[in-house]
């Protein structure tokens, strides 16, 4: 007869293939043998914060709590699901919980370091991170996570070095090659396989370390995620491109990602070099959008993205409902144009703005490449407004203005302060004041639209004059 605890067991290793209906049943299962399994309730919190059904968490863990107050694991993982459902002070609390019942809990330490960082306070974060070191010197998770808040603050010298940790951490994955890891030596005269570590925007903004390299006297082969491939062989600095690591192993002397390699030509943050657009779009295409978007061609076209990937751990920190974007609405004579994909354009009936927004119809970036139709369509807007997404990338990596709205701790490309980065000479950053105030970024980016509103016309009437004749 199969027990409670083995349905667990059975259940956390599907959970674990990430087969998460089947797990959640065989949890359910048990509950319904036990009711007052607290373990169960504990598995079932996992399942939904891995969902991102954050307030169905908090109440499965609370569930387990109410059945076995001293539960160290479930009151870290408690502050967890709190902290991503936007409640701060009970998050605390909750991991204050969990340390108070088990005082070297790394994990615990280490949960409510980031929650202090992802509310500003820095430096509590820190000591958190202080103290989870004391009882865990050798967690990777810990130590990449202390070299990213040293990269946001400008420390590359020890940043990148703890930031490397990312690679034992358990979620990213080197592809299968046997050449060395690439530890800064001369690249002059070698070849170099270079490939991407996490998602597409990081995958654009530094695909340009195979320039960087280039330059230095390499040969660089670089690997891309499929989708990709038709944007990224505009870019230069690229001698071979592939979508797998198929190349004959003895041509290359040295392997890294993206990153590694930026690691090791980025020994600070002033070292960024300045650069212009690094990617294109065929003509063809961007005449294609031209035609389709030259209906409106009196007034600034602005286009609007608001959404990243969902499946990103801090997505809820970087990413904003459509209603934050009303304040721009408020600024008459645009013609607003959405790039956001996928279900949250359905958001868009709720705009109350003075000037409608135009939804790109049929199967936008699908039949060309990932970003493509994005792309041409950006060569005819005046400006983007977006927050951190992968379509601000985009257009950084083509050369048009970008508003980025940023959280008030945002991703450490970006640091703490300050409204330009090297990273991208036409991005404008418009940081959160504090902790999950959308409000004033997009109340100021309407007030420096309207300032901005005639040159931004006219300059929408000289780009005009100059690409009439192509359609």
């Amino acid at each position: 007869m199969t027990t409670p605890a083995q349905w667990l067991n059975q259940g956390w290793a599907l959970h674990q293939q990430k087969k998460l209906d089947q797990a959640e049943a065989l949890y359910r299962q048990a509950l319904a043998a036990e009711p007052s399994n607290a373990n169960a309730y504990c598995y079932l919190g996992i399942l939904f914060y891995d969902r991102q059904q954050f307030q169905d968490s908090i109440a499965a863990y609370q569930e387990a709590i109410k059945i076995k107050p001293q539960f160290p694991v479930a009151w870290n993982n408690l502050g967890n699901s709190l902290r991503q459902a936007g409640q701060p002070e009970a998050a605390e609390i909750a991991f204050q919980q969990a340390l108070t019942q088990k005082p070297d809990y790394v994990n615990a330490h280490k949960n409510r370091g980031t929650l202090h960082i992802w509310e500003g306070r820095i430096d509590l974060g820190q000591e958190c991170y202080r103290q989870a070191l004391q009882y865990g010197p050798a967690d990777a998770e810990l130590i990449r996570n202390t070299g990213i808040i040293q990269l946001l603050q400008g420390n590359y010298a020890e940043g990148w070095p703890n930031y490397a940790k990312r690679w034992d951490v358990g979620d990213l994955n080197r592809p299968s090659f046997p050449a060395p890891i690439w530890q800064g030596e001369d690249p002059k005269g070698k070849t170099f396989f270079l490939y991407p570590e996490q998602g597409l925007g990081d995958t654009v903004q530094f695909i340009r370390v195979a320039k960087w390299l280039k330059d230095r006297g390499a040969r660089t082969i670089v690997q891309c995620q499929p989708a990709l491939v038709p944007l990224l062989k505009s870019c230069n600095g690229i001698d071979q491109l592939v979508t797998q690591p198929q190349v004959p192993l003895s041509k290359v002397d040295y392997q890294a990602s993206f990153i590694d390699a930026a690691a090791h030509l980025l020994p600070s943050f002033e070292a960024i070099p300045k650069q212009g657009p690094y990617l294109s779009v065929p003509q063809n295409l961007i005449d294609l959008w031209g035609k389709h978007l030259s209906q409106f061609p009196d007034r600034p076209r602005i286009a609007l993205a608001w959404q990243g990937n969902r499946q990103y751990s801090a997505d809820a920190f970087r990413s904003v409902p459509f209603s934050a974007l009303q304040p721009l609405g408020q600024v008459r004579g645009v013609h607003w144009i959405s790039l956001q994909m996928g279900a949250t354009a359905a958001q868009l009936s709720d705009w109350k703005g003075n000037d409608p927004v135009m939804v790109i119809e049929g199967d936008m970036d699908k039949q060309h490449g990932a970003f493509m139709d994005t792309a041409a369509i950006l060569h005819h807007v005046d400006l983007l407004i977006s927050v951190d997404s992968s379509v601000a990338h985009v257009a950084g990596a083509l050369g048009v203005p970008v508003w980025l709205g940023l959280s008030y701790v945002p991703e450490w490309r970006w640091r703490l302060e300050g409204h330009q980065t090297p990273w991208y000479a036409n991005h404008l950053l418009f940081r959160q004041r504090q902790s999950r105030d959308w409000r004033s970024v997009f109340e100021s980016m309407r007030d420096t639209l309207s300032l901005q509103f005639s040159a931004l016309r006219k300059y929408r009437e000289k780009r005009q004059e100059s690409t009439s004749s192509s359609f």
